[in-house]
C-alpha cells in the first residue's frame, strides 16, 4: 500500500506535464540508457518531462555495490524505491547520518542537500525532480565524468 501511495503521489505531481493519448510502455520496451553523471552501471529511462530543465521523472537502475558519491542536486528530489534494498545518507561525506531504503519506502531531498546513495541488492527507483536533472559532486575526484 505505501509503495502504491508514494508512486501516486509522484504521479500526482508530475500530472499536469502530460498531454494527449494514453501512453503504455511494456518492461520488455523500456530502453535503458547510462545516466550522465551516474557511476557506470547505472542505468535509466525518462518517463516524463525535459532533464535540461525539469521537472522530470525516471525510471533507474542501480546494481548491487554501487556508491553514489555524496553530491547534490538544483532541484527537489522525491524518490521511490520499487525493488532492492539501499543505503541512502546525507552530507557530504558517506557516513553513519544513513537511512536503509526498502521496497516501498519513499525519499524527500531537498534542493542543495548533500547526500549519497549506496546499493545493497539491484535496485530500481522512480525518481522526480522538480529542477534540472544536474549531479553536483561534493568532491570533483568523486565525478565518474571526469574519470574518462
Amino acid at each position: 500500500m505505501r509503495t502504491l501511495t508514494a508512486t501516486l503521489v509522484v504521479l500526482a505531481l508530475a500530472a499536469r506535464t502530460f498531454a494527449g493519448d494514453v501512453v503504455v510502455t511494456a518492461e520488455k520496451d523500456v530502453q535503458w540508457k547510462p545516466v550522465p553523471g551516474m557511476p557506470e552501471g547505472v542505468v535509466g529511462t525518462l518517463m516524463s518531462g525535459d532533464p535540461k530543465t525539469g521537472p522530470t521523472i525516471a525510471l533507474v537502475k542501480i546494481p548491487a555495490g554501487t556508491v553514489v558519491a555524496p553530491h547534490t542536486h538544483p532541484g527537489d528530489e522525491t524518490g521511490t524505491l520499487v525493488s532492492g534494498k539501499a543505503w541512502l545518507g546525507q552530507g557530504e561525506m558517506i557516513g553513519k547520518a544513513a537511512s536503509l531504503v526498502e521496497p516501498g519506502a519513499f525519499f524527500v531531498i531537498p534542493a542543495g542537500a548533500p547526500h549519497w546513495f549506496r546499493a545493497e541488492t539491484d535496485c530500481v527507483l522512480v525518481r522526480y525532480s522538480n529542477g534540472p536533472s544536474e549531479m553536483n559532486y561534493c568532491d570533483k575526484k568523486d565525478d565518474p565524468r571526469e574519470k574518462k
